[in-house]
């Protein structure tokens, strides 16, 4: 980043924080590296290859793997270190995360995310505050013609299910049908979702989208 980008990089970071901060959202930071069960134990050791994993100089070594997403990482944080703290909790944070895949127009192996958690705290109200926060981020930013899009990882995984993938890990991939869908869902790959129905004896007809 040139000083000129990095300009421009600061500018965007400190509106974002400065929103969060007048929503109650404190800043927190962890390690760039994390030891590698916190992903593969969530996704299966399918996983380790989208991650820049290795191991360390320890006695015996350490599998480790850069980080590649900022929220396993911060609930870990939680889950250690701040467990007697009062609940409600508001996290911000921000930094650079790493996936090994192919690079392609708006991903790239070495990207940054800034996000906020609300933990302790659950319904239709602290959805609603998330929310909030999120909606004068985008307009104190500017940007015009936005649309907020909401999803929920759980109503899908069970769409999923209904529809016949297993959350049992595949011996053969390392890590669970549903979640080899869910990775293929992210990355916008139709062609590697309609092999992975197939190979699991289902209508390949169901990645198809709805149509009005």
């Amino acid at each position: 980043f040139t000083p000129a980008a990095m300009k421009r990089r600061l500018a965007l970071e400190h509106l974002l924080e400065d929103v969060a901060q007048r929503h109650g959202f404190s800043r927190v930071q962890t390690p760039v590296f994390e030891k590698l069960e916190l992903f593969t134990a969530k996704s299966g050791p399918g996983v380790i290859g989208q991650l820049y994993a290795f191991q360390d100089k320890g006695d015996p070594p350490r599998d480790l793997t850069l980080r590649p997403e900022l929220t396993a990482p911060v609930m870990r944080m939680v889950a250690e270190e701040m467990r007697q703290e009062t609940k409600p909790l508001r996290l911000s944070y921000y930094g650079q995360c790493y996936r090994y895949e192919e690079s392609k127009a708006g991903r790239y192996r070495e990207f940054f995310q800034y996000g906020i958690e609300l933990i302790g705290a659950s319904g239709p109200l602290a959805e609603a505050e998330v929310l909030a926060t999120a909606v004068n981020m985008l307009h104190a930013s500017g940007l015009e013609g936005w649309e907020i899009r909401i999803g929920h990882v759980g109503v899908l995984k069970d769409a999923l299910a209904g529809l016949g993938l297993s959350a049992e890990v595949d011996t053969k991939t390392g890590e669970p049908p549903i979640a080899s869908a869910m990775r293929l869902l992210d990355k916008g790959d139709d062609e590697g979702l309609v092999t992975l129905f197939s190979t699991h004896g289902l209508d390949p007809s169901n990645t198809e989208p709805l149509r009005a």
